[in-house]
């Protein structure tokens, strides 16, 4: 009886485990004191980030006019040539 008790036990542990890994807690993740204060900050910040988004965006787009017209020009140089 002890040798069969012992094998029902090691089954039901290895169940327990299986269900504990499907079911997840569903409680949300703890965030610190100091994590909040972060975020915050980071919330309150948005004002000055558009500004330098706004200027890269503008760079990142005259790169790419130009990068444009440098390949319409070699594009031009090409036919001449033939």
């Amino acid at each position: 009886m002890n040798r069969r008790k012992k094998v029902i036990e090691t089954q039901k542990k290895k169940l327990k485990k299986q269900n504990a890994r499907i079911h997840r807690s569903n409680k949300p993740r703890y965030i610190s004191k100091a994590e909040r204060a972060q975020m915050e900050d980071e919330a309150a910040m948005p004002e000055a980030i558009p500004e330098t988004m706004q200027s890269t965006a503008s760079e990142e787009a005259s790169s790419a006019a130009d990068r444009q017209d440098d390949e319409t020009v070699s594009g031009d140089d090409t036919h001449s040539e033939k």
